[in-house]
Formats: C-alpha cells, structure tokens, sequence
C-alpha cells in the first residue's frame, strides 16, 4: 500500500469491518494506524450497509482528506471489506497554489510576449509606414528651399494606412498640376503685360504726335486771329480815309 500511495499522491487503507488492516496514513509520530479502528459510523453505514460509495471531506486523526470510500465484495458475503483513498486537503491546497502561481506566471509570460508582439506587429504595419510617409515629407522640401513635387510614396496597403498614402499621393498630384497651371497663368500674364507695355509706348507716341497737332493748330489759330486783326484795323483805316473825303 505505501508504494501504491507513494505513485499516486494519495493516502490508502484496507479495512476489515472497521478496523484498519492495512493502510499508508502515519499517525504524528510516523507510526502506521494499521491495527486502529475507523469510527465514523456515517460512512460505515453508507458502505456496509447501503453497498455504496461513499465520496466527500472526511477527517482521520485531525487531518482532512477528500476520500472515497468503497465497498469490496469478497466470497463471503457476511466479510465486511472497505477501501479507501483519500487526498489531504492541505496537499490539494497547496497543489492548487503552487497550480495557480504557475498559471498565473504562464499568463504573464505569455502577456509580456503578446506586448512585445503587438509592439513588432505596430512597427510593421503602422510605424515603418507612416515614418516612410515622413521621409517621403522630407525629401519634397530640399535643403535649398525648392520643392521636390516628382516624389510619390509606394502604396503598399488596403488598410487605413494605404488609404492615406493613397490621399497624400493625390494631393501631391493635385498640387503639381496646380504649379503647372499657376507657371502656365504666369507665362500668359507676362506676355499680356508685354503686350500692354508695348501698346502703352504706342499710345503716349500717339498722344504726343496729338499733342503736337493740337499746339500746331492752336498756333495756326492764333496767327489767323492776329492776321484778321491787321485786315480789321485796315479796312478801319480805309473806311475812315473815305469818309473824311
């Protein structure tokens, strides 16, 4: 019985009626309850006389034990044979312990690897991206203040992610052909303005040719106004000559 109950944890005994024939279980000074008798009459009726297991939480020698105890059918039906095997509760407990402090240090071991691979699964799929798109970024701005607009990011994705990329992509694009349009306006507006300095030369040389006219006209007038004049006080004179005749 004692190498039995050595391989299975547990604590075994043989009784006869009851009285322990054979058993594993110490008493506290080491010595074997072999020859001592079983008194709880409650498990005594259940297996003698009700032919059952009995299973629950029994007490031998002020130590606990999660027991069963079964009836043993021999030839002899008027032979009362029992077994029984018991665990102790104070070893379940500490089994349940030491059971639970591992779990608990699995749980955290395996929380520490869930993190560190949430940790590399972010760097991979949100991380490396965005800091691609920041590169990206930095490389449209060149170090001597120009802007880089030929520049696109790689869309790699479906995700939200590649949907930015796919946002900034067109907006790079929006704002390219907007530089080319603004050149194109630029290019139109300079030769406009030429056009407008050119007719504006045309215009004050057409003034100042009117201009001269004006004063020449003005002048011609004015020499006509002294030579009607002349005429006016010659012919007063003349009228005056034949009236004093």
């Amino acid at each position: 019985l004692e190498k039995l109950a050595n391989e299975t944890d547990t604590t075994i005994t043989l009784f006869k009626d009851d009285l322990r024939i054979g058993t594993s279980n110490k008493d506290n000074a080491g010595n074997y309850l072999t020859g001592t008798r079983f008194q709880n009459q409650k498990v005594l009726n259940v297996v003698y006389n009700q032919g059952v297991e009995y299973f629950g939480e029994v007490k031998v020698r002020e130590r606990d034990f999660l027991a069963i105890y079964r009836p043993y059918k021999t030839d002899n039906p008027h032979e009362k044979i029992m077994f029984f095997v018991g665990l102790d509760v104070h070893h379940i407990n500490d089994v349940s312990h030491n059971i639970s402090m591992n779990v608990l240090v699995t749980l955290f071991i395996l929380f520490i690897v869930l993190v560190v691979l949430v940790i590399l699964l972010l760097r991979v799929i949100v991380i490396r991206p965005v800091k691609k798109t920041v590169n990206i970024f930095n490389s449209i701005l060149r170090d001597d203040g120009t802007i880089d607009l030929s520049l696109n990011i790689d869309v790699t994705s479906t995700d939200e992610i590649g949907e930015m990329e796919t946002s900034i992509n067109n907006f790079l694009t929006e704002q390219k052909e907007f530089i080319s349009t603004v050149k194109a306006t630029s290019k139109e507006l300079d030769n406009a303005a030429g056009m407008l300095a050119s007719n504006a030369q045309e215009s004050a040389g057409a003034s100042t040719e009117i201009s001269a006219n004006i004063t020449s006209v003005s002048n011609a007038v004015t020499k006509q106004n002294q030579t009607l004049g002349s005429v006016q006080e010659i012919f007063g004179a003349s009228i005056e000559e034949i009236q004093s005749l």
